[in-house]
């Protein structure tokens, strides 16, 4: 009878441990597939010298050349851009949060993009228009591909 019942015990933890690794395993799969469906589309490694660094050799530049002509008509709204997102950061993160000023740091915030963008689109389209078709190729693949984006 002794030796049926240590039998049976050896069994009983590997099945448990076997479920418990099956939830977990699961879980961490759906945890995976619920992050991966996510309608935001925002990716922080698309910078100025990343696009610039995607061109060919000869393109680089052509299209710098245009951009630093061009940086006193931006680099003020960049500026603001980069003080707001500082002002955003620290509203998300205050130990007292605070609904209203991180919804306002996020308006100021994106205000100051929209302005910034108002002003960098002329410049960067400028400055495309004086590279290669293989570098107007380069700069649209530097940007990362995310069927749920579109």
């Amino acid at each position: 009878m002794s030796s049926s019942f240590r039998v049976k015990r050896p069994m009983r933890g590997i099945f448990l441990v076997s479920v418990m690794l099956n939830v977990f395993f699961i879980s961490f799969l759906g945890i995976r597939y619920l992050q991966n469906r996510s309608p935001v589309c925002i990716d922080r490694r698309i910078t100025i010298n990343g696009l610039i660094a995607s061109l060919p050799r000869a393109d680089r530049p052509k299209f710098t050349d245009i951009l630093k002509k061009d940086a006193p008509r931006y680099r003020t709204q960049l500026h603001n851009v980069g003080m707001k997102r500082d002002a955003l950061d620290q509203a998300v993160l205050s130990p007292s949060f605070s609904v209203d000023i991180a919804q306002k740091s996020f308006d100021d915030w994106k205000s100051a993009w929209d302005d910034f963008i108002a002003v960098f689109s002329t410049t960067f389209i400028a400055a495309t228009e004086q590279i290669s078709p293989e570098g107007r190729r380069a700069l649209v693949n530097a940007f990362p591909k995310n069927p749920r984006c579109r």
